[in-house]
This record gives C-alpha cells, structure tokens and sequence, in this order.
C-alpha cells in the first residue's frame, strides 16, 4: 500500500528540486528523506527523480505522478487541518439578544466565566425591550435599534454587575 507521507515528502522534493531543501522544509533528516523516495520509487517501480550531485529533476512519470497528487495531497492537508480545529478551542462571535433584566441578572453572572473558558470567542451582547426580526423594536409607527454592547473579552464584575465594554448605538 502507498504511503502517503513518501507522497507527501515526493511532493516537497519535488516543489523545492532538492532533497536538502525538502528535508530543511519537513523537518527531517535528509536520510529520512532518501529512504522514503527510494521506498516510494520501488513500490511503483520506476525512477521519479533524475539526480545528478548539482539537479534534482522529475523524470515524465515523476512530472506525471505530481501532476496527478498535488491537489489529493492538497485536499488531504485541507482534511487533516480541518479535523484537527474540531477538536480544538470553540472560536467565533456569539450573538447574544436578551431583555436588560436578563443580562442584569443572568448574564453578568454567566459571562465572566465563559470568557475565561472560551478565549478565542467575541460575544455581541444585544441588551434591550422585546424585540422584533430584524434586531429592531417598534414604539408608536417608528422604528429604532436597540443599543449593541459588544464584549470583547470584558472583564463583568459579579458585584456591580456592569462590563467594561465599547458600547456602539446602530443607527439604522
């Protein structure tokens, strides 16, 4: 079965016309990267690279197996990069709307504690009366917005209750 690592170590060689260099890039012993080629080239059973002590040059099956695993190599790394921030720090905004008795109360209890759990995440605090869709309340025939908090790592003090934030009225 192919390796995809030897792929992956063909594809850097191959980009950079260097074994020391795709060594220096991958951080491996220029070793490491011979023996992986050699593997490579003996498991499908011809030469990809044509070596002098001054060149490093793909031979047509070589060009051909580059031309045809630079985008899987590509779409794996995308892949593997992926999987790897699912399972690391939730980051983002979150929008929060709610009525000014519930982020009195609730909320500058809660928030403090999510922040320091959950750095990489922003929360748009929405603090007004009822709201309709549209993030806008309507009073007597006009329309207006209701003041945004945004908290961007605030520090919201339990005891007086209030956030240091950078409050922005939305006009509309």
């Amino acid at each position: 079965m192919l390796d995809l690592n030897s792929l992956r170590v063909f594809e850097k060689v191959a980009s950079l016309k260097s074994f020391t260099g795709a060594a220096r890039a991958l951080g491996l012993p220029k070793s490491n990267i011979s023996r992986s080629i050699a593997r490579l080239e003996a498991e499908l059973g011809t030469r990809l690279f044509q070596r002098t002590t001054r060149d490093v040059v793909l031979t047509l099956t070589g060009a051909a197996l580059l031309d045809r695993s630079t985008d899987i190599i590509n779409g794996l790394s995308e892949a593997l990069d992926y999987v790897g921030r699912l399972g690391g720090q939730p980051r983002g905004t979150l929008k929060i709307s709610a009525g000014i008795g519930f982020g009195i109360n609730v909320l500058a209890e809660q928030l403090p504690e999510f922040l320091k759990r959950h750095p990489q995440i922003d929360i748009t605090l929405y603090l007004g009366a009822a709201r309709s869709a549209g993030g806008f309340s309507t009073r007597r025939g006009e329309a207006r917005r209701d003041a945004a908090l945004y908290v961007r790592g605030a520090r919201l003090s339990r005891t007086s209750r209030h956030a240091e934030v950078d409050r922005r009225d939305r006009a509309t």
